[in-house]
C-alpha cells in the first residue's frame, strides 16, 4: 500500500486527536459526547484512506 506523507500525518494527527478526546471522556468530560466526538473522527480518517490511499498492483486489499 502507498501513502503520500501529507495522507499519514493526517492519520497520525486524527489518531492523536481520539487518544486526547478518549483521555478527556475517561479524565472530566461527558463520555457519550466524546464518544460522539470520536465517531466523527473516524468518519474523517475513512474519508482520508478512502481519497489518499491505493492498493498497489503487489498488495492484497484489507481483510473486512
Amino acid at each position: 500500500m502507498k501513502v503520500s506523507a501529507d495522507a499519514y500525518s493526517l492519520l497520525d494527527s486524527k489518531l492523536f486527536e481520539i487518544e486526547n478526546t478518549a483521555t478527556s471522556g475517561i479524565l472530566q468530560k461527558n463520555p457519550r459526547d466524546c464518544c460522539v466526538e470520536i465517531k466523527n473522527i473516524v468518519f474523517e480518517i475513512r474519508q482520508i484512506l478512502k481519497n489518499e490511499f491505493y492498493i498497489d498492483g503487489g498488495d492484497e486489499p484489507p481483510a473486512a
